[in-house]
């Protein structure tokens, strides 16, 4: 089934925006600096979009519940204008229960932090080196110590970067691991445990070589 949206969707994720006990989809239209709801009928079926203007060029968004309503909310990060939108309907790194954001800065070559407050609002970027054009996060605790770390694709380094963290809103230097040959150009991550062993795995699409890398 094809659904017809603007011009440039770009990413897409999915949740139950208006609590009916459906999912949704949210994906964002990167040309028309909108993110779009597509509202589920639980019949594999979506409703006409609702669109809501972001900044210039969104490109990657995550859902979670920053002013703890119980509703999801949206933040997009916008290529364009180097700022996130959030828009009130990612991974708690201070273990304050609080919800915080994580982003790639493919420009500046680092990644940030965002800690939240609970209420919608949050902290200046913290900011932390990485490789060249990193482009996509993930987060998840990767050396089992109760402390979300975080990954990050870097596009034109070929690799991924792992930085641990260690509950203070704080990252240690990153750890780098070959993602493919000198083309490989990683551009997009998960995480999510694989092999059935109890430890997280890490999965990357490698653009260059039309692959995919666990």
């Amino acid at each position: 089934m094809i659904y017809h949206t603007g011009f440039g969707p770009y990413s897409a994720a999915v949740g139950d925006f208006n609590n009916d006990h459906i999912l949704d989809i949210v994906i964002t239209e990167s040309q028309d600096n909108i993110v779009s709801v597509l509202v589920g009928y639980g019949n594999g079926y979506l409703g006409k979009q609702s669109a809501y203007s972001t900044g210039s060029h969104p490109y990657f968004l995550a859902l979670s519940d920053f002013n703890k309503d119980t509703r999801l909310d949206i933040v997009a990060g916008n290529y364009n204008d180097k700022t996130i939108s959030i828009l009130l309907g990612f991974g708690n790194f201070n273990n304050e229960r609080l919800m915080d954001i994580g982003v790639a800065n493919s420009g500046a070559n680092n990644v940030g932090i965002f800690l939240g407050y609970g209420n919608s609002l949050f902290t200046s970027q913290m900011v932390f080196s990485g490789d060249s054009t990193p482009y996509s996060i993930a987060v998840g605790d990767f050396n089992r110590d109760d402390i979300l770390d975080l990954v990050v694709a870097s596009y034109a380094s070929n690799n991924i970067g792992v930085f641990l963290g260690y509950g203070k809103g704080s990252l240690l230097r990153q750890k780098t691991f070959v993602t493919g040959g000198s083309n490989s150009q990683s551009i997009s991550i998960a995480v999510a445990d694989f092999s059935n062993d109890n430890f997280l795995d890490i999965v990357m699409t490698n653009y260059g070589e039309n692959t995919v890398g666990v």
